[in-house]
Formats: structure tokens, C-alpha cells, sequence
């Protein structure tokens, strides 16, 4: 299942971008080495538990965040750190859209990303981040081989700055 620990990247290619305009940075950005979330912290100054209270009474259904991620490189993979997988995954899959409510086999536990063959700067991948309840979240940008390139937090709905240093 999507999601899973040892489940495959789902991978976005070139073909599947939005664009590749230059999209000016914001103070909710979470850079990643040659991965950017665009405005991925724009939510965490909704302390509105509500918005999680309503997804219980659809049925368990987690929420979306949408944000786009902007890819400077050849390629890079998001990957949601195991501990959070139970509560927080990636939804860049578009044919798993749906309106505001998900399920959880509509995530990703890990996203590859690819630049076209000549490579552009800033390839835009519109997408959410999925929360089943609010937290801070943990997200890595890792290379091909394996390496871990940056490390950052996401911060769903629990107040601006307070998960910056976990």
C-alpha cells in the first residue's frame, strides 16, 4: 500500500509539471536542499482543531494541504520520516485527487521527483501534504544513492514557528 515502509517511490516526471515559471520564495517555504515546498507552513497558523474534528465525522478521512514543490535539480526524492507515516504522508499522485478529504491509501510515504531531459529550474509539481491530525511533521529530501540531503519540519495547524526546532 502506498504509504507503507519498503513500498516504492511514486515517482512525477517532466510530463507531469505544472510549470517551470520562478516563483518568488515565502517567509512558509521549506527548503530542502533542491527540493522547495512552496508556502508548505502557510497552514500552521490555523489553530482550528475543527478542521480535524470534521474529517472524523466523514469517516476518518485525513486532511489535504496543498502546496506545490518545486524541484531545482535533476532529481530528488520527499520522503516522510517513518514515525510520521501513521499521521502525515505526501498526495502527488493526480489520480488520487479528491476534494478535501482522503484516505489514507491516497498518500505517499516517498515522492521522486524528475526534471526533463534538459533539465529547468524551479519545475513546479502542484500537490498536498496529508495530516489525519495536527502535528509536526518530518520530511527529507534524499538522493538517488540514498543520501539524505536536508532535513525539515512541516507544521499542520499547531501555531507559526512552534515545530522549527525539533
Amino acid at each position: 500500500m502506498p504509504g507503507e515502509e519498503g513500498a516504492p517511490a511514486f515517482v512525477r516526471t517532466c510530463d507531469s509539471r505544472v510549470g517551470f515559471a520562478r516563483i518568488a520564495p515565502t517567509d512558509g517555504d521549506l527548503n530542502l536542499d533542491n527540493l522547495r515546498l512552496y508556502a508548505a507552513d502557510q497552514h500552521s497558523s490555523v489553530a482550528n482543531r475543527e478542521v480535524f474534528a470534521r474529517g472524523r465525522r466523514q469517516g476518518g478521512r485525513w486532511r489535504a494541504f496543498k502546496t506545490l514543490v518545486l524541484l531545482n535539480g535533476s532529481e530528488a526524492t520527499l520522503s516522510v520520516l517513518p514515525h510520521d507515516r501513521d499521521a502525515f504522508l505526501l498526495a502527488y499522485d493526480p489520480s488520487h485527487v479528491r476534494n478535501f478529504a482522503y484516505a489514507r491509501q491516497d498518500g505517499q510515504a516517498e515522492v521522486r521527483f524528475v526534471n526533463c531531459e534538459r533539465p529547468r529550474p524551479d519545475l513546479e509539481f502542484p500537490g498536498a501534504l496529508l495530516a489525519r491530525k495536527p502535528g509536526c511533521f518530518h520530511l527529507q529530501a534524499v538522493s538517488q544513492d540514498g543520501t539524505v540531503l536536508a532535513s525539515g519540519v512541516v507544521n499542520i495547524a499547531m501555531g507559526r514557528g512552534a515545530c522549527r526546532n525539533e
